[in-house]
């Protein structure tokens, strides 16, 4: 169980969004920063910094850890998600975190001070971190720009190479929606997994796989034979070894349906069994 030190500050939300993101369970205590508990020497013993948040991992010997962003990584890499196993895409995630760590929080955080609560007004700071702030935002607007994303853009475009010729875009009230498979065959003997799947929404709207060319993108899932207690995609495979490490079954889907959730991805198998997985786990 995950013990998570907080208040109502923005660094502490980051941590609360993420713990939330990677459905870890975690109790949350509470620190009333006008009472300076945070400068206490219980506290201190867990962060010497004296500033929230900090988080003990109760599961892992109690292990305490500080600093937002250090925290950050640390979930990341004791759930496997949010952060990519690659060297490339994973240092795209920590340039942008360290972005942010560097300069988004600290320099948004003093324009805020400066202009709404320090006792004296001061021109010259007020406007030097307005100024920097709004730079701030220019950077992140021309990657958005042309990405879909801040980090790891390259990964996501990727996906989406070998589609047919004739496969329009999204249009403005659609959108991708990737769906990455692990499929394990627990008998000794060759299986033949699904390759009959579909998407439904509480609404009954019913989507299907877009086809994609499996000899030109790596990710795309391929209905092979899987050996007996073995996986798809197979180890060493461009599949296994991205970001969600899975075989990518992609759809487009009403940007409405996404709101109509549980979404449900139901498949039938080869031997004509169905199945249901509940896409919002």
């Amino acid at each position: 169980m995950i013990e998570l030190f907080t208040a109502a500050t923005p660094n502490g939300w980051k941590v609360s969004v993420a713990l939330e993101e990677l459905g870890l369970p975690y109790t949350v205590r509470a620190l009333s920063l006008g009472k300076l508990e945070q400068k206490e020497d219980w506290f201190l013993s867990i962060n010497p910094n004296g500033r929230v948040p900090a988080i003990i991992d109760h599961d892992n010997g109690d292990f305490a850890v500080f600093e937002s962003g250090a925290i950050l990584i640390y979930l990341a890499e004791k759930t496997g998600k949010l952060l990519p196993a690659d060297a490339k895409g994973r240092s795209r995630v920590l340039q942008w975190l360290m972005f942010q760590m560097g300069g988004v929080g600290p320099m948004m955080g003093q324009a805020n001070v400066f202009f709404r609560y320090a006792p004296e007004k001061i021109p010259y700071a007020i406007e030097r971190y307005q100024r920097e702030s709004r730079r701030l935002f220019e950077v992140m607007e021309r990657q958005l720009k042309d990405h879909p994303y801040i980090a790891n853009d390259v990964e996501d475009r990727s996906y989406l190479i070998g589609l047919p010729a004739s496969t329009a875009q999204p249009t403005g009230d659609e959108t991708w929606f990737g769906v990455f498979m692990r499929v394990q065959n627990t008998t000794d003997e060759p299986q033949t997994p699904s390759n009959d799947f579909k998407i439904v929404d509480t609404q009954d709207n019913v989507y299907r796989p877009v086809p994609m060319d499996t000899k030109i993108n790596p990710f795309a899932y391929k209905a092979d034979p899987i050996a007996g207690g073995s996986l798809l995609p197979e180890p060493d495979s461009a599949a296994s070894e991205n970001t969600i490490q899975g075989s990518l079954l992609l759809f487009k889907v009403k940007t409405d349906s996404l709101q109509n959730r549980p979404l449900e991805l139901r498949f039938t198998g080869s031997d004509g069994t169905e199945g249901v997985v509940d896409l919002d786990v």
